[in-house]
Parts: structure tokens; C-alpha cells; sequence
């Protein structure tokens, strides 16, 4: 049982703080105001607070990884409770009220539409963030003492929360297809141009268009 909850801290700790690189990353991108309002914490608040709303929101994770990582206070821990009580409770409310709206948990990555999935996840973090509380190390001593019992039950907790994320699935779609920027997407209207300019219709009939090639 001391295994089960010493793991606990490295896998808050991780998890918080891809939250918080994620959401800095999109908002580092300069996505567009209406775009952000998809996204998690922004969905909530006007369109000029929408990127400082997952600013904060990113600030707030890395502050409660940095607390559970250095030290054993209890504010940190319960915290974090209230962290992902809070967010589970808000992720129910996004379902109902806007289904079109993603959780924004990890960012860009998190624009699909809450589920289930999202929901659980956020549930099995609360649950985790509630062992933290009896413990007596900090998160830098689990992760430079812990037993390899400890190791082994975070690398399971870390693959059974991947299995339930919709994330890594998202990331490894876009990296296949990665994104185009709009001065070098191709439009249908200019593509259509250049082949009517290739015929010999559109040269007889504009010799000095410099296309005239025969």
C-alpha cells in the first residue's frame, strides 16, 4: 500500500506539468481568439480573457507540481485535490452545456469533444491526488529514493492513463500531417486558374500573357 501511494506524486507531477507546456505552447502558437474558445478553461470567459485564462491555468499547474515536488506542505496536496475535483465538475458542466468544446487539458492536443474518457481521467486524478495526502515524502524523494516498486506502479498508472487519453492518438495524427501554413495551402479557385491558363483556348485567346508557348 506505501508503493501504491508514494507513485502517486511523480505521476501528478508529470501530468501537471505537460498541462502546463501544453497550454503555453497554444497559446504560444497565436491561435486566434474564436479557435482558443474550444479549448477548456477559455470556453468560460470573454474572447480578449481567453489566453490569459489558459495562461493562468498553465501558471496554476506548474505551481502545484513545483509544491508536491519540494515539499510535504498540505496546502500543495490538498490543492491538487481541489485542482482536479474542480476540473472534473467543470468537464460534466462543458459536456452538457457546450458539447462542441474540448476539455483543452493538454492544449491543442485536447479539442475534441469532451467524453467519457476525459471525464474518468479527471476522476482517477482526484482519486490520486487524495492518497497524496497521507504521505511524508516529497515528490524529489520518491523520485531520486523510491523503491522500484514505486517505479514500476508509476510507469503502469502513466500507460493505463495514455490507454484512456485521446491525446497521444491526436499528436501522432498530426505529426503524419502536419500543418500547412495558409500563404502555402493551395486554393481550389487558383489551382482551377492555373489549369484554364495551361489550355490552348485561354493562349489563343491571350497571346500576351507570356503562356503562349507554341
Amino acid at each position: 500500500m506505501t508503493y501504491v501511494l508514494a507513485s502517486q506524486l511523480p505521476v501528478l507531477i508529470v501530468l501537471l506539468c505537460l498541462g502546463t507546456v501544453a497550454k503555453f505552447a497554444v497559446v504560444r502558437s497565436g491561435r486566434e481568439p474564436n479557435a482558443l474558445a474550444k479549448l477548456g478553461p477559455a470556453v468560460l470567459v470573454p474572447g480578449r480573457f481567453r489566453a490569459p485564462a489558459l495562461l493562468a491555468c498553465g501558471a496554476g499547474e506548474l505551481v502545484l507540481a513545483g509544491g508536491l515536488l519540494v515539499t510535504t506542505h498540505p496546502f500543495f496536496r490538498w490543492a491538487t485535490v481541489a485542482f482536479f475535483a474542480m476540473s472534473t465538475y467543470v468537464l460534466l458542466e462543458l459536456r452538457r452545456r457546450r458539447p462542441d468544446a474540448g476539455c483543452g487539458c493538454f492544449g491543442a492536443l485536447s479539442d475534441e469533444r469532451i467524453g467519457r474518457r476525459e471525464i474518468a481521467r479527471a476522476a482517477l486524478l482526484t482519486v490520486a491526488a487524495l492518497a497524496t495526502l497521507g504521505g511524508t515524502a516529497d515528490g524529489m524523494q520518491v523520485l531520486t529514493g523510491g523503491p522500484w516498486q514505486t517505479w514500476a506502479l508509476c510507469a503502469l498508472e502513466l500507460a493505463a492513463l495514455t490507454a484512456l487519453s485521446r491525446e497521444p492518438a491526436a499528436l501522432l495524427r498530426r505529426r503524419r500531417r502536419p500543418a500547412v501554413p495558409c500563404e502555402r495551402r493551395r486554393s481550389p479557385l487558383r489551382e482551377s486558374q492555373k489549369i484554364l491558363r495551361r489550355s490552348r483556348p485561354w493562349r489563343r485567346g491571350n497571346p500576351g500573357t507570356g503562356d503562349d508557348r507554341e
